[in-house]
């Protein structure tokens, strides 16, 4: 693949072709009242979620899939018991306020496996909630798939590896997880990273801009304040008050918002209100948005990895409550945050976390960009690096494929133990 120079030049077209992916299984006449339980907790595991499901209608027509989800799970059709839009927080202070709440329903979930148990678990990164849940429905005999266990992106450490106790097998989005989890004793595999196949333009750039009101003129800066209530309330208003201070020392700026599917539209309007800058809000178009930008201003989290495959230089912000700010120094000891960051082993796109983040910090990083394109322009090779380590395409089919393999080997194996 050519890298890009500009905006202009990034790809519109995914890596993975039909031919890629003839190894996967043929639609199963064999696996009749098929029923999966799904667990994602966040928007990130709802979106992955939802194409393991797609994958699976197609596999295997009439399948029954329910669960715990968001609006991507809800719009693949499952049959939603719990709706997780709101579970996922910043920090222990947050996550501490939902533990009675998640207790009541982990009781109930499990209580619902209990009664009803389906022929697989699929629980989605979330490991606070998921791997208990998983726990829990090994002890029920249930098959656990796990896909996007926790801490996959680590290379070293032994957090997230006692996955292997509480997953009878675990599909993971990166090769060295993969064989951290097979050493640990998981039957593991690497599938890939799904956004290999999401990370695509609708149409080229120059018709993007039109439709987004911006011209060819105009700087695009592309704001990405993530999916979690506490970031918008928390970090967004510093985002848009930096952005307000762009706005007056230059006269060709276009700027971009983008909503996430579950957060209301009104917690941005009245962000904007307080800030004194309005601008374009976008639901939806994502990797439009990023194609488009010139650089971009991201949350820590999935979207950062996002922005990084399709090569959009970026500067990644992160905060919280003072009381997280101290528990990231002193326990997490991570010396950056940004996903692209962290795998490509240096500091590729700068980052401005918890008192580094300030109007005037993100002001003057945001302007040192906006005039140096050589900068940007480097930046988004070298970002696109990260591509080459999210495996070959084709993560939701090749998890499909694993969980039906599963409760096939589950289903003879209680055929071969009634025969006997």
């Amino acid at each position: 693949m050519t890298e890009p120079t500009t905006a202009d030049d990034r790809t519109s077209f995914p890596l993975t072709s039909a031919d890629d992916l003839k190894h996967l299984p043929k639609p199963a006449t064999s696996l009749r009242d098929l029923d999966v339980f799904i667990s994602a907790g966040d928007a990130s595991g709802d979106a992955h979620g939802s194409e393991v499901v797609e994958c699976l209608r197609r596999l295997v027509p009439g399948v029954r899939v329910r669960g715990i989800g968001g609006p991507h799970l809800r719009a693949s059709g499952v049959d939603l018991a719990y709706d997780s839009s709101r579970w996922s927080v910043i920090g222990p202070v947050e996550a501490a306020k939902l533990v009675p709440y998640l207790i009541l329903k982990f009781r109930q979930v499990v209580r619902l496996l209990r009664d009803d148990p389906p022929d697989a678990l699929l629980p989605i990164d979330f490991g606070g909630f998921n791997a208990r849940l998983a726990r829990a429905g090994k002890r029920l005999g249930i098959p656990v798939l796990y896909y996007f266990p926790p801490r996959s992106w680590a290379k070293e450490g032994r957090i997230g590896l006692g996955i292997a106790e509480i997953a009878d097998r675990v599909a993971t989005p990166f090769s060295w997880s993969a064989e951290r989890l097979t050493e640990a004793g998981a039957n593991a595999e690497w599938v890939g990273h799904p956004l290999l196949e999401r990370a695509v333009a609708s149409k080229p750039v120059s018709k993007l801009r039109t439709e987004f009101g911006c011209s060819e003129q105009d700087a695009v800066i592309a704001i990405f304040p993530g999916s979690r209530v506490p970031e918008i309330k928390q970090i967004l208003p510093v985002i848009l008050r930096a952005c307000a201070e762009i706005q007056s020392q230059r006269q060709r700026v276009c700027f971009l918002l983008s909503r996430a599917a579950n957060i209301d539209g009104l917690l941005l309007d009245r962000a904007m209100r307080g800030s004194g800058m309005e601008m374009q809000v976008v639901t939806g178009r994502v990797y439009d948005m990023m194609a488009v930008a010139d650089l971009g201003i991201t949350v820590s989290g999935t979207v950062t990895l996002e922005a990084a495959s399709m090569g959009m230089p970026m500067v990644i912000v992160y905060t919280g409550p003072r009381f997280v700010q101290f528990l990231w120094k002193r326990f997490m000891n991570l010396p950056m945050v940004g996903m692209p960051n962290i795998l490509l082993g240096q500091q590729v796109a700068p980052e401005l976390i918890a008192e580094g983040l300030t109007v005037a910090s993100l002001t003057t990083c945001v302007s040192r960009l906006l005039d140096d394109a050589t900068a940007r322009r480097e930046m988004g090779k070298s970002l696109l690096r990260v591509r080459d380590l999210l495996g070959p395409g084709g993560a939701a089919e090749r998890t499909a494929g694993m969980l039906l393999e599963m409760v096939k080997e589950r289903r003879n194996q209680r055929t071969g133990e009634q025969g006997a």
